[in-house]
């Protein structure tokens, strides 16, 4: 059944990489100017999933425990780069990000505790990038972004204590407002499909209300490998009889 709803998952993320053309949804020029926003055309739009290593610190104030551990992220990530061609410039993105983590620790009081959580964001950025095109065929392009959002925690655990007694917590949800930073990389082939590298850091907390003694996860940072498409009309090229602006 995991593998399943995994692969329904990718299949879905994956859906938009094959459309013809693509206009995200939520910040075209045209969607912000209708509400009386200007801004510069968009010379390049992109979209990505990816997958990767999450970290994270848990803290129960209620026992000894204090232990990093990591999880498992994807993300679906919108770009577009308002940059010239082969050069420099700046970028809006738009992701959402779908963090899980599994804690099964046993502490000094030789109590087990086995915590799910699941964290679902959606992430709104800001940034920098840079492109080193060397022809046609073959594009680099870096930069760094600052986000900010608001996330979704779903956790639920189980504690048995030494005495063999077990105590289920059913599921439980809150809100998170997350804040940080990215950077990443990407080589583009034929001005189409790329593949990338990206690293978020994160050092958001989140308080989870157990008892009259709350404990708190804090989603320290996310590495994430991703694979994409460029949309919109590949670079102009002159020639004798058509001329680039």
């Amino acid at each position: 059944m995991k593998t399943l709803n995994l692969l329904l998952i990718i299949g879905f993320l994956a859906l938009p990489l094959y459309g013809q053309s693509y206009n995200p949804r939520l910040y075209t020029p045209q969607k912000l100017a209708q509400r009386g926003f200007k801004m510069q055309t968009p010379k390049q739009e992109r979209i990505w999933i990816g997958t990767g290593e999450a970290r994270a610190n848990y803290i129960e104030e209620a026992y000894p425990l204090d232990h990093d551990f990591s999880g498992i992220s994807w993300e679906y990530h919108e770009q577009l780069y308002h940059g010239s061609e082969g050069k420099g410039g700046w970028a809006t993105n738009w992701a959402l990000l779908d963090t899980r983590f599994e804690i099964d620790e046993v502490d000094d009081l030789l109590h087990r505790h086995d915590l799910k959580t699941h964290l679902l964001s959606g992430l709104w950025g800001f940034g920098l990038s840079r492109q080193l095109k060397a022809n046609n065929d073959f594009l680099v392009m870096f930069g760094a972004n600052l986000f900010l959002g608001i996330g979704l925690l779903q956790f639920e655990k189980k504690l048995t204590l030494a005495s063999g007694k077990t105590h289920e917590f059913g599921q439980k949800y809150g809100f998170d407002v997350v804040t940080g930073w990215d950077g990443y990389i990407l080589s583009e082939f034929y001005e189409s499909w790329f593949l990338g590298w990206k690293r978020s850091f994160y050092r958001n907390k989140v308080t989870i209300d157990y008892s009259d003694q709350p404990a708190f996860l804090t989603h320290i940072e996310s590495t994430l490998f991703f694979i994409g498409k460029r949309f919109g009309s590949v670079s102009c090229v002159s020639t004798q009889y058509v001329k680039c602006d």
